[in-house]
């Protein structure tokens, strides 16, 4: 079983100037489709040398206050701490100016509190950046760019060469991993390819109605595209369709990085050890579905 699927390749820097521009309330900013770049067409003159074509620019997505404040009002609705949201909820309703600063100053009470508004809002705008542009390539197919990336996933039922190799290394890190693992055997894997390469595996495990994770891997040069947020995103459609009731997750304490991106999708996520779990229903549910060519 396989899906192919075109992503539009903007790494972590052109998004986050991509963010500055649309909040930028005094200039006009472009994205020129053929290669990435952001530029000012007002000051790109008197800074380079080097022209630029006018048919490849590309108009920023429109970012008003009210977007600003409906991302603050959203942030506050699946906030867990319910004295923490009150007061949040309290600022919102406010009639008066200096909205942004007053809910900021709220969260700066708690620094990490603070990051994860950071996480939320940055993870939102440039899910909001990439729906936009990929839209406008897919309407506009005369358009020769390069931001346009064919990738295939494929489910494996049984694990290929490259999945091994990667489930192989996580044994060897550690005795009581390759004690736990090597009890798995009837792995399967979710694998990223480019052509004849492969960029990166889920590999995983079913028990009974759980989906057990036991790896993953993103080649690094791959890592800035979303490439685990799609690949992760048809592995929890998927689940969802075999009706698996829960999806674990193995050695939660290393995985820091997949439970943060977890949680910038308002999933509430069980601890327990090493291992923490959700229901693929709830990706699904707070998530648009990348087979919709949406990306989060």
């Amino acid at each position: 079983m396989s899906s192919s699927y075109k992503l539009l390749n903007l790494n972590d820097e052109t998004l986050s100037e991509i963010i500055y521009a649309m909040e930028n309330q005094d200039d006009i900013f472009m994205l020129n489709i053929k290669n990435g770049d952001v530029i000012c067409p007002s000051f790109y003159t008197e800074m380079c040398d080097e022209p630029y074509n006018e048919d490849d620019l590309v108009d920023i997505p429109t970012w008003t206050s009210t977007d600003g404040y409906n991302l603050m009002v959203s942030f506050t609705n699946f906030c867990k701490d319910e004295k923490l949201k009150k007061q949040l909820q309290k600022e919102l309703t406010v009639k008066k100016g200096g909205v942004f600063r007053r809910f900021r100053d709220v969260l700066s009470q708690d620094k990490e509190t603070l990051q994860s508004w950071y996480d939320f809002k940055d993870s939102k705008m440039k899910a909001i950046i990439k729906a936009y542009y990929k839209d406008y390539l897919d309407r506009n197919t005369e358009v020769d760019s390069g931001l346009l990336v064919d990738y295939e996933f494929e489910l494996k039922e049984s694990l290929d060469n490259y999945s091994q190799n990667i489930l192989n290394k996580e044994k060897e890190s550690d005795p009581i991993k390759e004690k736990i693992l090597s009890s798995f055997t009837n792995a399967k894997a979710y694998i990223a390819k480019q052509a004849d390469s492969t960029l990166g595996t889920l590999i995983f495990e079913i028990v009974k109605q759980k989906a057990i994770i036991l790896s993953y891997y993103i080649e690094e040069s791959q890592r800035q595209n979303g490439i685990f947020t799609l690949l992760f995103d048809f592995f929890n459609r998927e689940m969802e369709r075999r009706q698996i009731q829960e999806i674990c997750i193995m050695f939660a304490p290393e995985n820091a990085f997949l439970k943060r991106s977890i949680s910038k999708h308002e999933l509430s996520l069980k601890s327990n050890l090493d291992v923490f779990s959700y229901s693929p229903k709830q990706w699904n549910d707070a998530n648009e579905s990348a087979e919709l060519a949406y990306l989060l």
